[in-house]
């Protein structure tokens, strides 16, 4: 038996073919038989395994973006820049002893395309697990005076 809207689009549309007739039932809450079951498991397809169990579905998803997030923050600072904190006086003229930040690139890694007058971060010798930031004065061939200007005239070559 169709239901009332069927009857009246029926009735009103009696020349058209309704696409609503294709999907009605005859009996209310009838179930699909084994046929249709099975056509409708082949063409249509299955709901996604978050959308079966709606409790897991955002927590899946927010782990899922925070783990991206974390990823492509950590190859940002391992491979291209970061921030750090300047410390100490030794760059006074360029920064302050304390509250300058650094952004510093790691695109030149081990020395490439680095030239005289560069600022370079690297990690102490002394003290282990802390950089230090220093400006580059000359390159390997170059002559560089050895003590302060006026005391000595002594000069030493830069070596690779």
């Amino acid at each position: 038996m169709l239901s009332l809207a069927a009857k009246r689009f029926v009735a009103g549309n009696a020349r058209t073919p309704s696409p609503f007739l294709r999907y009605a039932s005859t009996k209310p809450n009838a179930k699909p038989s084994a046929k249709q079951w099975i056509k409708k498991a082949i063409t249509e397809p299955a709901p996604p395994v978050l959308a079966r169990y709606p409790l897991i579905y955002w927590p899946v998803r927010w782990s899922i973006w925070a783990t991206g997030a974390f990823l492509a923050y950590h190859i940002w600072c391992e491979y291209f820049y970061t921030l750090s904190l300047a410390e100490g006086n030794s760059m006074s003229p360029t920064m302050n002893a304390t509250g300058d930040w650094l952004l510093l690139s790691k695109t030149y890694r081990r020395g490439r395309g680095i030239e005289v007058g560069d600022i370079v971060s690297f990690t102490h010798p002394i003290d282990e697990g802390t950089s230090a930031v220093k400006r580059v004065i000359a390159m390997p061939g170059d002559f560089v005076l050895r003590d302060s200007p006026g005391t000595s005239g002594a000069m030493i070559q830069v070596s690779g």
